[in-house]
């Protein structure tokens, strides 16, 4: 006789379906909200063996090992504690997501301190989606990180190093960043500490970061303002050198970790993985050719790039993963033709990336190389290919496979795919470009196609046009346009008068904020226009106004006026009221003037007189025109006076 238990045991997808549906149907009728508690009775009410249920946030981290392998870890959030999961085979799951799991603990862990005890998934649910992003949510906006150079007693990374590696010097991780996504990318920040921190007993990469985190708002910074938190710290064994969480290009995962590591491979990779980006393989040992049946793959097989263990330019099915590839830039071919490859080096109109089909359903990504910014020092110079999936929730794994020196598939060489399907040809190349001929058995059939459809010009009898920039993408070397369009400089006010400060600021890539100084002190910072702050109830003096805008590179500029207050009447005990808001809503006057005021002492008397928070401390309310969400950390007082000095532009990052 079959029992109701037994058809729940059966194992398919009816079963994990019913005992859900039959533990929510219990708590629905006994008026009670079930738990993971309730879920592992229920569980164990019918049978299984497995009673550990754990629900949260669902994520997933990449660790570079330093036996030349990669580890990828499954986890699930859930308030403090952190719950490694084993799975005989991963789900397609966005990084983010709310999850639901259900299984035994008990499985030995693969990255020391970071998935040890793991649970053993037997049946897995998502409940939700991933929020929409609350930083980084439009296209190639600014990303801003934080680098916290941490140690134990003894310093390894110096700050200075620091700071260069990853914005000054013209090999720096923005740099990088910036030439490789042809502008696309701007990676803004701060080079926080060093850091004394407690040793975290081991390699638990959590408590590690827990302290960097308690030790960065012990200096009155705080974490929720940065999109990216990358931890540096000495050596301590662990055997991984770099880790990161794994998120989405408009998506990103937050933390990675530096174990000692922090060159150019190593810190790009891990910056890398917070958007998705992937590990690029190197296949060998095929049967037939270079890429067929029973391959071998290496972990890190480029050695061209830092998804495999080179510094220069990211692969083609990267860029395109990441949206540097647009359009034309990347053509899908189904029939015979040839086509123009432009170096994937420069910003171009022309086709950077060619993709053919394979004969296991993926995609052969050819890409043209040459000796250009980051590529220059590697001798780059002909055809690479790739082959590369399809995108799941991160980026696609691709595969380098060795046509010949270097990889280089060379002029007059050809390839064919190990079952026909395809053919290509370099039939030359030089400076400008590599011509492929392309050959599908019996011609193949339909036009070539564009990311987002339409179809490649032609030129010179090929698809594809030549139009390039002729160099690698140049950083940013202009400064923000700014002005104090109100008041007038020389402007005069009578005691009690309200102020309004309205700043206009452009950039030829973007303005990443405007922050507003009175006599050397901080008011306030805006990300986004419009760029205004309200006064009220203005005391007897002369001020200066000082607005200094930066864009995605750090670049600054300012721009000042100076106002008086005559002698009058007004006695500044006025309490104002709410302070008027020209955008969202600010909040009452103190709680927005106290936000307008984010990088200064609680101390009111800290702001230049008749501009305080507390009309009883001689000043006035003081708002800016968003919410305190919007607020970004803007630079010390003693860099407004600087450049209200020197009225120069100069290149502005660090922590001043």
């Amino acid at each position: 006789m079959t029992t109701m238990v037994d058809t729940w045991r059966r194992s398919d997808a009816r079963t994990l379906h019913c005992v859900r549906a039959s533990w929510a149907l219990a708590a629905a009728l006994s008026g009670c909200a079930a738990d993971d508690g309730d879920a592992a009775e229920v569980w164990r009410s019918f049978g299984f063996a497995s009673a550990d249920v754990v629900e949260g946030r669902f994520e997933t981290l990449v660790a570079r090992m330093d036996d030349g392998t990669s580890r990828m870890v499954h986890r699930v959030r859930t308030g403090d504690e952190r719950v490694a999961l084993a799975f005989d085979e991963p789900p397609a799951i966005a990084p983010g997501s709310h999850v639901r799991a259900w299984g035994q603990r008990g499985v030995e862990g693969e990255v020391a301190g970071v998935d040890d005890d793991r649970v053993a998934v037997e049946d897995f649910e998502v409940l939700a989606p991933p929020p929409t992003p609350l930083i980084g949510a439009e296209p190639f906006a600014p990303r801003k990180l934080a680098l916290l150079v941490l140690d134990f007693g003894s310093p390894d990374l110096g700050i200075d190093e620091a700071q260069s590696r990853m914005w000054d010097d013209a090999r720096s991780s923005a740099a990088y960043y910036a030439e490789i996504s042809y502008g696309k990318e701007s990676l803004t920040g701060d080079v926080l500490g060093p850091y004394t921190i407690g040793y975290p007993g081991g390699c638990d990469a959590d408590a590690i970061a827990a302290y960097a985190q308690q030790a960065m708002a012990a200096d009155g910074m705080n974490p929720n303002d940065y999109e990216q938190l990358m931890y540096a710290f000495p050596g301590i064994g662990c055997g991984w050198g770099g880790l990161a969480m794994l998120g989405a290009p408009q998506q990103p995962e937050r933390d990675s970790w530096y174990n000692g590591q922090f060159d150019c491979v190593v810190r790009n990779q891990e910056v890398a993985h917070n958007y998705g980006i992937m590990h690029t393989h190197f296949y060998y040992g095929c049967s037939g050719g270079p890429f067929g049946s029973g391959c071998a793959y290496e972990e890190y097989g480029s050695p061209y790039e830092p998804m495999g263990y080179g510094c220069g330019h990211m692969a083609a099915h990267q860029k395109e993963y990441m949206g540097w590839l647009e359009g034309c830039n990347s053509v899908a071919a189904s029939a015979d033709g040839t086509f123009n490859l432009v170096p994937l080096e420069s910003p171009c109109d022309g086709i950077q990336a060619l993709r053919l089909p394979t004969f296991d359903g993926r995609e052969y990504y050819l890409e043209y190389r040459q000796p250009i910014g980051f590529d220059a020092d590697d001798g780059l110079a002909g055809v690479l290919v790739h082959v590369s999936s399809t995108v799941d929730y991160w980026g696609p794994d691709g595969y380098l496979i060795d046509l010949g020196e270097g990889g280089f598939l060379g002029v007059g060489e050809s390839y064919s795919d190990p079952q026909g399907t395809v053919t290509f040809t370099v039939r030359a190349q030089d400076d400008s470009h590599a011509e492929i001929e392309v050959v599908f058995p019996g011609g193949g059939s339909g036009e070539p196609s564009c990311l987002g459809g339409g179809q490649p010009e032609s030129q010179a009898g090929s698809y594809g046009t030549l139009a390039c920039l002729g160099g690698p993408f140049q950083p940013d070397g202009v400064p923000p346009q700014v002005e104090i369009a109100a008041p007038i400089d020389g402007a005069g006010f009578e005691p009690g008068d309200p102020l309004t400060v309205r700043v206009d600021a452009s950039d030829d890539i973007g303005v990443l904020q405007v922050a507003l100084y009175v006599d050397d002190q901080l008011q306030g910072s805006l990300s986004s226009p419009p760029w205004e702050w309200h006064f009220e109830t203005l005391l007897p003096g002369d001020y200066t106004l000082v607005a200094v805008a930066s864009d995605g590179v750090n670049e600054a500029e300012s721009a000042a006026v100076s106002i008086a207050v005559a002698e009058g009447a007004g006695d500044g005990n006025d309490d104002g009221g709410a302070a008027e808001s020209a955008g969202d809503d600010g909040g009452s006057g103190a709680d927005a003037g106290a936000s307008a005021s984010a990088g200064l002492d609680d101390d009111p008397d800290a702001l230049p007189p008749g501009f305080g928070l507390d009309a009883d401390d001689g000043g006035c309310a003081c708002t800016n025109a968003r919410a305190p969400s919007d607020e970004r950390r803007a630079w010390p007082p003693a860099l407004a006076t600087l450049l209200l000095l020197a009225r120069r532009r100069g290149r502005v990052s660090g922590r001043g």
